[in-house]
């Protein structure tokens, strides 16, 4: 017995469409960008990683995410705070410059 498959076919029509946008939210649409953002960026921070030292890295890291002070960090680390500055910029620099390159290719 040969089983016959249902041909979906689409609804639409300006009517649809008209209906569909009276349902969206627009809040909706602002938490999906800051979700596609913030995805974004976790994405391209796990890409740049690899690129630094570990030291550099906990100097980001720990500053930027864990909120930690650049002086309490650098101490930790061995380093000046100067130093610590700008490995966190040159990580920062880095990042920002994987998100352009995905967002150009769009």
């Amino acid at each position: 017995m040969v089983r016959e498959r249902k041909q979906i076919t689409g609804q639409g029509g300006s009517d649809f469409l008209t209906a569909l946008e009276a349902t969206v939210d627009p809040s909706t649409d602002a938490e999906l960008i800051r979700q596609y953002e913030q995805e974004l960026t976790l994405w391209a921070v796990e890409r740049v990683r690899s690129e630094f030292r570990e030291s550099s890295w906990r100097a980001f890291w720990e500053t930027e995410v864990v909120g930690r002070s650049i002086a309490e960090v650098a101490k930790e680390l061995g380093v000046s705070v100067g130093s610590a500055s700008m490995s966190r910029s040159r990580i920062f620099a880095r990042i920002r410059a994987v998100i352009e390159e995905v967002l150009d290719e769009e």
